[in-house]
């Protein structure tokens, strides 16, 4: 196995709404939030929008599920709980090793709600109150089998009991190398707490707004700082503008695709992680890496969810 994702996996539902509609359930654009930290239920939205797309989602999910399209070998460790989610999930992702999949509790949920036209995001989400069943029984055999784990949060209610059940998986990974997302989820926990993870970190894929949490830096100093605590490779997404990559030898910017149209941008870090983490493992340099990332995070502006992986040409792979 080559890459194995370890995080919350999800069925996106796409809401298309306006500002007022967040205000109205004490939300803002770029929030990552629960339903229940907001005391609402789907239901409560849904009066007032509706859906009008669903996808397989999770931040390491859909990294995993665009890494199985490139043939690259993965498995997903999580929990897709039962009934109509869990059909759902296993029959869009073919390619994805599912054999070590837990299937406990109801599965997890996201509303996803776009304004300005997709340019904005806001998730809300329906934890899977079994999700730390995953926990209960580790085959560290299997985690340690890959040759890199991709890590993304897992979601509760409690962030930091999250972040400490991910800890003590990590502390148990002698081989893999490790890639981590921490997300608004976990980078809102502040430094102290990511330190464990950050000091065994291959590569950190973060946004310019996390940078400046974590650190309180700006991203080329924040970055720099990250790599002093342990992490090989800092890769700061910096949406049109491109990616900084920061290494303890050095420190580039490499520029973004231009794009004409933008459908939906959800989901297009996972689709830049995955690109890098591509070119990561078939040895190419850091800057052809970052390259085949944006190349890939263009793509998935095309659409929304995973939707553009099925458009995708048999000889894409060539041309990376």
């Amino acid at each position: 196995m080559k890459v194995i994702g370890v995080g919350t996996a999800a069925v996106d539902y796409f809401l298309k709404v306006d500002e007022s509609f967040l205000k109205e359930f004490y939300l803002k654009p770029e929030d990552d939030v629960s339903f229940f930290s907001k005391n609402i239920k789907p239901k409560d939205m849904l009066k007032k929008a509706r859906i009008f797309k669903k996808s397989t989602g999770g931040m390491s999910l859909n990294t995993i599920a665009i890494l199985s399209k490139f043939k690259v070998l993965v498995s997903h460790f999580s929990n897709f709980g039962k009934g109509e989610g869990e059909e759902y999930l296993f029959k869009n992702l073919p390619l994805v090793d599912t054999s070590k999949v837990l299937k406990t509790g109801d599965t997890h949920i996201c509303f996803c709600l776009l304004t300005k036209n997709g340019k904005e995001r806001t998730f809300v989400y329906r934890e899977n109150k079994k999700e730390l069943d995953l926990f209960k029984k580790v085959d560290y055999k299997y985690l340690n089998s890959s040759d890199l784990i991709y890590i993304t949060p897992i979601y509760l209610n409690d962030p930091l009991r999250s972040l400490e059940k991910i800890i003590k998986i990590i502390e148990k990974i002698k081989t893999p190398k490790i890639s981590f997302t921490p997300g608004v989820f976990f980078t809102n926990l502040g430094l102290k707490k990511l330190k464990p993870i950050i000091k065994k970190t291959e590569i950190l894929f973060l946004n310019k707004r996390e940078i400046k949490t974590l650190t309180g830096l700006s991203k080329k100093k924040g970055s720099r700082k990250l790599t002093d605590l342990g992490t090989k490779i800092v890769v700061c997404t910096l949406g049109e503008k491109g990616v900084l990559i920061t290494t303890k030898k050095e420190q580039l910017l490499v520029s973004a695709k231009k794009i004409k149209k933008v459908v939906d941008s959800t989901g297009s870090g996972d689709a830049f992680a995955a690109g890098f983490i591509y070119g990561y493992l078939k040895k190419k340099s850091l800057k052809e890496s970052a390259e085949i990332g944006n190349k890939i995070a263009a793509l998935s502006l095309s659409d929304y969810g995973l939707g553009w992986l099925n458009k995708i040409k048999p000889n894409f792979l060539n041309s990376l």
